[in-house]
C-alpha cells in the first residue's frame, strides 16, 4: 500500500471511530499547530454535529458555551479555516434547501498526515502568505471577512494556485472598479486564468494594455471614461 493509501485509511479508521479522535486531538493538538482554544472550538463543532445534529452552528450559540465573545469566535473559526482544519461546505437540509456545514474532513486528514509523517501539511510560508492576504483584503473591505469569505481565499491559494501577488492584483482591480465582493474578484482571477496570466507583473500589463486601448479609441471624455470603465471592465470579466 502506498503513502496516499495508508493515509487514506487512516482517515477512515478516525471517521468510523476505531482511532479515538478527542484523545488524539488532546494528546497531539500542539503538534498539529492547534491553539487550546482552536482545540476547545473543535471539540464543540463535534458535538454540535455528531449529537446534536448541527452541522453549521453560528457563532452566538458557539459563544453561549464558550468563555469567548462572538467576534472572537468568528475570529477563530477563520484561523481554523486558514490553517486547513475546517472546510465550509454546501449542502442541502432536510426540507431540501440549500445550507451551509463544516466539514471536519481536512482536520482528520491533517491528523492522517500526522499519524503517518509526523509532520502537519500547512508551512510557515503558507501561513505568512495567508496572513497578508487577509490583513489586505480585510483592510480594503474594511470589515473582518466571514469564514465563507475565508474559504473562498483559501481555495484561491491552495486549489486554484493562484499566486499571492496576482490575487494582491485582483484585489486592487476590484477597488478600482469600486466592487469589492469575493465574487468580483473571482470572476477576474478566472479571466485571468484563462488567458494564461499567472503572475503580477502580466496582470498588471494587461490590466494596463485594457485601458490604455480605451483610452486611444477616444470615444468619452476623461471624466466620462471612469465611469464607462467600470461598466466596461464588468462585462470584460464576466464575458458578458
Amino acid at each position: 500500500m502506498n503513502n496516499q493509501g495508508a493515509c487514506a485509511t487512516v482517515v477512515k479508521l478516525l471517521e468510523t471511530g476505531f482511532i479515538s479522535l478527542p484523545v488524539f486531538l488532546f494528546t497531539e493538538y500542539k503538534r498539529l499547530g492547534l491553539s487550546e482554544i482552536e482545540l476547545l472550538l473543535i471539540v464543540q463543532l463535534m458535538i454540535y454535529k455528531e449529537k446534536e445534529g448541527i452541522d453549521f452552528p453560528t457563532a452566538a450559540k458557539l459563544s453561549e458555551r464558550m468563555q469567548l465573545k462572538q467576534n472572537a469566535i468568528f475570529d477563530h473559526l477563520q484561523s481554523l479555516v486558514v490553517k486547513g482544519f475546517v472546510r465550509i461546505e454546501q449542502g442541502y437540509d432536510e426540507a431540501g434547501l440549500c445550507c451551509e456545514c463544516y466539514s471536519l474532513l481536512p482536520l482528520k486528514e491533517q491528523m492522517a498526515a500526522a499519524l503517518m509523517e509526523g509532520e502537519p501539511k500547512l508551512t510557515s510560508s503558507q501561513k505568512d502568505a495567508y496572513a497578508r492576504l487577509f490583513a489586505l483584503v480585510e483592510l480594503e473591505f474594511g470589515r473582518t471577512i466571514s469564514p465563507f469569505e475565508t474559504e473562498i481565499l483559501s481555495k484561491w491559494l491552495d486549489e486554484d494556485k493562484y499566486s499571492e501577488g496576482l490575487i494582491e492584483t485582483a484585489l486592487r482591480e476590484a477597488v478600482l472598479a469600486d466592487k469589492l465582493n469575493f465574487r468580483y474578484i473571482d470572476r477576474i482571477l478566472l479571466n485571468w486564468d484563462r488567458r494564461g496570466i499567472k503572475t503580477k507583473a502580466e496582470a498588471l500589463e494587461y490590466s494596463r494594455s485594457f485601458r490604455t486601448s480605451r483610452t486611444v479609441e477616444g470615444r468619452h471624455d476623461s471624466a466620462e471614461l471612469c465611469q464607462e470603465a467600470h461598466f466596461t471592465f464588468y462585462n470584460w470579466v464576466t464575458g458578458e
